[in-house]
């Protein structure tokens, strides 16, 4: 079998080596738009996010969007 020109080996890499990172980028934007609708503060299909509570002894205890 002959060897091919060393331009068509570079060109071939390159090319996977593009396709590679469209994938990565496409996958950081499918994650971070699953990491809004999946976080436990604002479920899919929920347009208000709920409140965040601290646990204080046995109480559950809603924090306030203004930090109170």
């Amino acid at each position: 079998m002959p060897r091919l020109p060393a331009s068509v080996y570079w060109f071939r890499r390159a090319l996977v080596a593009v396709v590679l990172l469209l994938v990565l980028w496409a996958s950081s934007l499918l994650a971070a738009q699953l990491q809004w609708t999946l976080s436990p503060e604002n479920p899919a299909g929920h347009s208000q996010p709920r409140p965040g509570y601290v646990i204080v002894g046995d109480t559950a205890v809603p924090v306030s969007p203004d930090g109170r």
